[in-house]
Parts: C-alpha cells; structure tokens; sequence
C-alpha cells in the first residue's frame, strides 16, 4: 500500500491540475459562465466547457492510474479549496469517474464539500 500524499505532494498536483486547466480555459467564457451560474463573488471561472473538463480529468486519471482513491480525494479536497469554479469542476467529475472506488468513508466528504449550497459543478 502507498504512504497517503504528503500535504505538500497533493499541493504540487493540485497546482498542476490548476495551471493545465487555466491554460486550456477561455477568460471571456469564464466571465460568461460566471453570470449563467450566479457565482458568489469571489469565485473565478477558466471558461472550460464540459466536454474539455471530462477529457483534461480523463487524461489526468490515465497517468495517474495506479493512484489510489484516497490520494484522488486529498487532490480533489484540495481542488476543491480554491475559489474557482474550474478546479471544482475537475474536483468533482474527477470523482465521478472513479465512484465505484468510494467507499462509505468517503460520504462525509461529499456531503460536507460537493453538496454544499454554493456554485455546483456542472
């Protein structure tokens, strides 16, 4: 079994995921997705659509296919952390594609994070 990420690992991933997200996303379609989605103040949009954001997690999760869920859900706790609606977007489809690896232990989290009453991934 793997060591868990150590904080400053999941950082530097969460950081990665970041950078490849903004450098793929459209700024004027970020501002635009903001105002469909009611966004908080505060909260930034990349301007990915979906589409891309399944095929960035879909790569993502293809180099990383050893990684066990337990580092997926520290990656996508820490995505999730930031004020962007991008991050969280990838945070949350990141775990879709990889549920059948959730277990019970896990509920609290989604619970707690992703069904929380502010802006909603797509």
């Amino acid at each position: 079994m793997n060591d868990p990420p150590r904080p400053a690992d999941v950082m530097a991933v969460a950081d990665a995921i970041d950078a490849g997200l903004r450098a793929v996303g459209d700024p004027e379609r970020g501002g635009r997705d903001l105002t469909y989605l009611k966004a908080p103040a505060g909260i930034a949009s990349y301007g990915i659509g979906v589409p891309e954001m399944r095929s960035q997690v879909k790569a993502y999760l293809r180099e990383n296919g050893e990684a066990e869920i337990g580092d997926l859900v520290a990656v996508a706790e820490n995505l999730w952390a930031r004020p962007v609606h991008s991050t969280r977007a990838f945070a949350v489809e990141m775990l879709e594609q990889r549920k059948t690896n959730l277990g019970v232990e896990h509920m609290e989290l989604v619970e707690r994070r992703f069904l929380q009453k502010e802006i909603q991934a797509p």
